[in-house]
């Protein structure tokens, strides 16, 4: 029942974002006879970003009859360069798109479009315009450049006219239109990252470019203008929205007449005030052979207008176009809907996720209080005891693994960086470009190269590192090499969908629905059986040494830790049944699980036990001083090895390692009264086998084949292999 309710509450949100009103930018107007033509991108939550949807509006006269309505639409993957209007009353609209692949179309649906040219990966087109019956396109080259390249049956060739003499590299927005059989570009220049300064304009002309008076108010920020042209005249207008400080009732429109040489302004197109207090978001005009139509985009949506008498400011609304009303078979018959659902789903876990925190923080609060009972949720319980232990092996969150991954992006996107700066790859577009996708790739190739091999050595790469968190088993211990593969292979899977449908929210949304999971698991730890833990150094973990040994406290202080010392009392009594390894590792994790039982969350509990083995016999320590004169003599001569068993328990993760080394020790032969005078120093009377090589005892010593410290009484190379096998360490 509670999944049945959670996926209806997720399948309603979804509806009530997917019926929400997307943001449309850069919009386009032209005309098919009465019929407008109207382009604009889409942005909107569900990650579809800047792709252009095309409406067909129908227009009876007059204008603003209430028949007018949206007729039809479509999408098409990729940004709209120009709208051509059509030469003769019954000709096509030409569609240029940034990639130069160009469109016509002639109907009032879609059925009439045919695409003439496919684009080329070269040239990014900015503006095109149809001059002396040919088209004209500006655009970039793949080196930066700019040019004027004209179309034909073979498609753009580069032309023979000249750029501008103007900062042209430093081009923001740039429109082209025919005014009297020649070329006029219009254009915004950049100052560093923002527009600056007025709308400037040059004519080409039999003597060259010709530069034009400047036009429009000038402002700092970013902006847009719209431009036509009649038989007659060049008209502009001016998105100023937003970007003044005093209240504004309508754009600035300007007419330029050739014989006049100067701009005249004309009274404002009178937009909505709402939409006028925020920043535009693009702005075009259209002069069709009866209407002059103009169209603006914001955060309010699109508004279009159409001219009663522009010289007196008079326009009024073209139509309802703007909201479409849907049904729910609609709606899941869109393209969108599934996006949509994938955004409910997030947001459902994520709202989840917060909910189950916030309840958290009201657990640990009253639990603050003494004879507090913790809750019954066990899924609260277990985050209690992960508060509790403040972050010391809890698995890696969101904000983590981000972190990480930002680190070690940055630290790579030099490999490809070539090809983005000549490409001039935008990662934010939700539709790739084969360029994109192919540097998109390389980079993800580097990504999970480098990460295979660092996690596969050191259990984590720099972003990790930063982030303290790194890659473990989900068993415990470091990652097997075929785990490491596994893992970053499937990265490609991880970031797959984020070219198909744009880093805004793809991403987002696994990374959102795996951190709400228990382990927090992408698709590729669960393929390889790994997480990602939260680890605290060493040097700031709280330890506990449960032996009394001097030996052994002398030896752990050398890697520079503090520790406490907690004595562990159990019985090491050997009764023969076992083998000796197996003896010392059980007396070691006896001894660690004593201390554990009055540790706090976070400690971590160091034991170890040491005994000596004489042809598979244990001696311990010596019980009186005729036991220690037998043991010494059986040794001498003879090689027995020393076997140390050491167990670490760290009680945040509830992890227990226990393992045992080995080390064989020759003796030379030695004499009865240096027996004798041994046993009188009392030097071995507490040490296994009778004797302690770190002293006097050393002498007796011939040959040492394996860990000195081990022989003392903590394998210290050993204690460091655990040490890295730890999952918070």
């Amino acid at each position: 029942m509670k999944i049945i309710k959670a996926l209806l509450l997720v399948i309603s949100f979804s509806l009530l974002v997917g019926c929400g009103e997307e943001s449309k930018v850069d919009p386009l107007v032209a005309s098919i006879g009465q019929r407008v033509l109207l382009s604009y991108g889409i942005y909107d939550l569900a990650g579809k970003g800047n792709l252009n949807e095309f409406a067909l509006l129908l227009a009876e006269k007059p204008l603003a009859a209430p028949e007018n309505k949206l007729l039809n639409k479509g999408v098409f993957n990729g940004y709209v360069a120009a709208l051509i209007p059509p030469t003769t009353a019954d000709g096509q609209v030409e569609i240029v798109f940034r990639n130069g692949s160009v469109f016509a179309i002639t109907g009032v649906d879609f059925s009439s479009l045919k695409q003439i040219y496919e684009g080329t990966k070269r040239l990014e087109f900015v503006t095109a315009a149809r001059v002396g019956g040919s088209l004209l396109g500006f655009a970039r080259e793949q080196s930066g450049a700019w040019g004027f390249y004209t179309f034909s049956k073979e498609g753009w060739q580069k032309s023979t006219m000249d750029i501008p003499m103007l900062p042209i590299a430093e081009i923001g927005v740039a429109q082209l239109v025919e005014y009297k059989a020649k070329p006029v570009i219009f254009w915004l220049e950049i100052s560093g990252r923002k527009i600056d300064g007025r709308i400037r304009a040059a004519e080409y002309t039999a003597q060259g470019w010709k530069e034009l008076p400047a036009v429009g108010e000038r402002f700092t920020g970013i902006g847009s203008f719209g431009v036509c042209s009649t038989t007659e005249s060049i008209l502009l207008v001016q998105d100023i929205g937003g970007q003044s400080k005093t209240p504004i009732t309508g754009l600035p429109f300007y007419e330029y007449q050739g014989r006049e040489g100067e701009w005249r302004s004309i009274a404002s197109i009178p937009f909505s005030t709402a939409g006028l207090a925020r920043t535009g978001f693009g702005i075009d005009i259209f002069a069709g052979a009866e209407k002059l139509v103009a169209v603006r985009s914001d955060e309010a949506g699109l508004e279009l207008l159409y001219a009663v008498d522009s010289e007196e400011g008079i326009w009024k609304p073209l139509g309802e176009f703007a909201a479409e009303e849907k049904t729910i078979l609609d709606y899941f018959n869109s393209d969108m809907a599934f996006n949509y659902f994938l955004i409910g789903l997030s947001l459902f876990l994520l709202g989840l996720m917060l909910i189950r925190r916030r309840r958290l923080q009201t657990v640990i609060q009253r639990s603050q209080g003494s004879g507090a009972e913790l809750p019954k949720d066990a899924r609260l319980s277990q985050l209690l005891k992960e508060t509790r232990i403040q972050r010391i092996g809890g698995f890696a969150t969101l904000i983590d693994r981000g972190f990480a991954l930002l680190i070690d992006a940055l630290l790579l996107l030099p490999i490809p960086y070539y090809y983005i700066n000549a490409q001039r790859a935008d990662f934010m577009d939700s539709v790739f470009t084969a360029e994109e996708y192919y540097t998109f790739f390389i980079w993800l190739g580097a990504l999970s190269l480098y990460t295979f091999v660092a996690e596969m050595i050191f259990g984590q790469t720099v972003g990790k590192a930063a982030a303290r968190i790194r890659v473990r088993s989900a068993i415990g211990g470091r990652i097997r090499p075929s785990q490491a593969l596994v893992r970053n292979v499937a990265r490609f899977i991880d970031f797959f969908p984020v070219p198909l449908g744009g880093m805004r929210i793809w991403y987002l949304i696994a990374a959102v629905a795996a951190s709400v999971t228990p382990r927090r698991q992408r698709v590729g730890d669960l393929l390889a059986k790994t997480v990602v833990r939260r680890y605290v150094p060493l040097t700031k973990r709280k330890i506990v040494l449960a032996s009394a040994s001097p030996r052994r406290k002398e030896l752990l202080s050398e890697l520079g830790l503090e520790f406490d010392i907690r004595p562990a009392h159990v019985d090491e009594t050997y009764y023969g049944d076992t083998s000796a390894r197996e003896f010392v590792k059980l007396i070691a994790v006896r001894k660690a699980n004593e201390i554990v039982r009055g540790c706090d969350e976070g400690e971590l509990v160091i034991a170890a036990d040491t005994v000596v083995a004489l042809e598979g016999k244990v001696l311990g320590k010596p019980q009186n001083s005729m036991h220690a004169r037998q043991m010494l003599q059986s040794l001498s001569g003879r090689t027995h090895e020393v076997l140390s068993g050491v167990c670490i328990v760290d009680t945040a993760t509830k992890q227990l390692l226990a393992a045992v080394e080995s080390t064989e020790v020759k003796f030379r032969e030695i004499s009865a009264t240096e027996i004798e005078e041994y046993i009188a120093s009392g030097e071995g009377e507490d040490k296994a086998g009778s004797y302690a090589i770190q002293g006097e005892g050393g002498r007796m010593v011939q040959e040492v084949l394996g860990s000195t410290s081990n022989v003392i009484g903590m394998p210290m190379e050993l204690l460091q292999r655990m040490f890295k096998d730890l999952d918070a360490s």
